[in-house]
């Protein structure tokens, strides 16, 4: 049994990345769990039914510190022991090109509601709305390309459907965390290339109009003004 803090750094920056589309099937895992006051791991194996779901639930994370689809997707959604790590965390695990501080900035001020971006959201004439689940994300959104209204934003980035629609194989696509990070990390790094200031290219990211520019620019420095460096831990955020 370890105890939270003796381990989570690996939590924030796990040592084996795995670009998966599913579920890793074998392996043990560690299930946190609280005990006299205090959040601990407990090392067991369990069918793969079992692992799924304390995995999807954020309870626990595989020992080998593995980090596959649903793992991103729990993660994404702050489950579990995931709303103590930093915004970056998920940023740092996927490892984009671009510093995980602005893409945190740019999803908290993209999908952010109650202080953290969520993956399943939809911006559509300038009004945000926010669904439980992602399978509900994906059937507004249809609903909205049915009637010819391709003009909205998905997922954790908010990646536009009109302009970038052709970065996804699918909607479905579209929302999965891992997809939709990937598409506004190649965005970002795309404006980088053409003007050669991180600056300008986050601003891009939003818009090309000078005003609207300049006013996400002042967004986003403010978002990476709360954007944390430290444990939501160290932050009075207790699990137990």
């Amino acid at each position: 049994m370890r105890s939270a803090a003796s381990f989570l750094k690996l939590l924030v920056f796990p040592v084996a990345i795995i670009a998966c589309a599913g579920l890793v099937q074998a392996g043990e895992i560690d299930v946190f769990t609280c005990k006299s006051g205090q959040l601990t791991t407990v090392r067991v194996k369990s069918s793969s039914t079992e692992v799924e779901a304390l995995i999807r639930s954020g309870n626990a994370i595989w020992s080998s510190r593995e980090v596959d689809a649903v793992t991103v997707q729990a993660i994404a959604e702050g489950r579990g022991i995931w709303a103590l790590t930093p915004d970056q965390t998920i940023f740092n695990v996927l490892k984009t090109k671009t510093p995980s501080a602005y893409m945190a900035a740019i999803a908290n001020q993209e999908s952010g509601r109650k202080g953290r971006f969520w993956p399943w959201t939809i911006n559509y004439a300038g009004k945000g709305y926010f669904f439980t689940t992602k399978s509900q994300a994906i059937a507004a959104a249809r609903q909205l390309i049915e009637r010819g209204a391709e003009l909205f934003d998905v997922g954790l980035m908010q990646v536009n459907w009109f302009y970038h629609g052709n970065r996804f194989a699918s909607i479905e696509q579209a929302f999965d965390p891992v997809s939709n990070i990937r598409a506004a990390d190649d965005i970002v790094q795309e404006h980088l290339n053409d003007s050669g200031s991180m600056q300008e290219a986050l601003g891009r990211y939003h818009s090309k109009t000078p005003s609207l520019k300049a006013k996400y620019q002042g967004q986003l420095d403010a978002q990476l003004r709360r954007v944390s460096l430290n444990s939501n831990l160290q932050k009075g955020i207790q699990p137990c």
